[in-house]
Formats: structure tokens, sequence, C-alpha cells
């Protein structure tokens, strides 16, 4: 039996497609109370993302908070930002890296998004339509060269 009839199709439960974004583009959790100096930001740096949510990479701190928390995409070097997303963790796990020699855990956070204004649905679409490279297949492997599709504003 060859390797591809022993390794499992990977299922596509999302119902919009997922797009590969370029480097320098970060997603912002920042704690939404006012208490100055007791929470850090978590940055984190963004792999994909979809109309609905994204997924991003960061690096876990020791004392995980458990503060609510406002998203914002934002774009280095091009002024772009999108502030306060409202989302929902759907997904938070540790990535293994065995090149690693220090004890520092990257983890992996996938956010849907929940509703946007009409202004934050335009900023989105114009993000993935000038900042993504392609579709992200569902096995992770290389992006398929298609571009960002239009929105429609909510």
């Amino acid at each position: 039996m060859g390797n591809m009839t022993k390794r499992k199709r990977v299922a596509e439960r999302r119902q919009h497609k997922r797009f590969q974004v370029h480097d320098g583009a970060f997603a912002v959790l920042r704690p939404r109370s006012d208490i100055w100096g007791q929470v850090i930001d978590i940055v984190g740096q963004i792999a994909d993302i979809s109309r609905t949510g994204l997924m991003f990479r960061y690096i876990a701190g020791e004392n995980p908070s458990h503060e609510p928390f406002e998203l914002d995409i934002v774009l280095a070097g091009d002024g772009f930002r999108l502030d306060k997303i409202p989302f929902q963790t759907v997904s938070d796990v540790d990535v293994a890296d065995e090149l690693s020699f220090t004890p520092t855990t990257v983890r992996r956070q996938g956010v849907q998004f929940g509703a946007l204004t009409h202004d934050q649905t335009a900023q989105l679409q114009h993000f993935i339509l000038n900042h993504t490279t392609g579709t992200v297949r569902p096995d992770y492997s290389d992006p398929v060269k298609e571009r960002g599709q239009s929105l429609p504003c909510a």
C-alpha cells in the first residue's frame, strides 16, 4: 500500500477560502481592561486569513491571561490597522519545533471573527485582496495561486 492510500484526507470544514498572508502582518490581542502594566499584549505573525477568521503563531508567556481581549490586525510598514475585531478563539495549541534549543513555547491560535461592522468588512476585504499570496490547501501544503475574492458587505 502506498503512502497516499495510508494517509487520511484532511476534511476541510471551513466554508470560506483561507489565504496565505504576506510577511509583516500581525495579530495583536490587547486586554480589554484599563489596568495598565498587568497584562502584556499578545503579538503573533498571521499565517492565514479568511473572511471569517485567521490563524497566527505567537510566543507564549509564562503566565497566560484569562482576560478578555480585543483583536487588531496590523501590517508593519504599511500603516494598515484593523482595530477591535470581535472574535472567539477556536483553537490554541503548542507548535512542536524540533530545531528549538530554548524553552520558548510557540503556539498557534485560530480565531473566528464575530459580527463585523461595514467598515471592518471593507478593510478586511482590502487586506485579503492586497496582502495575501494565494489560498491555503486544507493539508497546509503549498498555497494554490489564486487571488482573494470579493467579500459581501453586511
